[in-house]
């Protein structure tokens, strides 16, 4: 099972430049980039 946080990130990885928060930002949801 993959949590709502887990699958927004996933989307907002795959959505276009613009709509990525910069290094440094914090986004409405934890992504979690190792």
């Amino acid at each position: 099972m993959t949590a709502p946080e887990e699958r927004l990130c996933e989307l907002g990885l795959e959505l276009p430049a613009p709509t990525k928060a910069p290094e440094g930002v914090h986004l409405p949801f934890p992504c979690r980039m190792e």
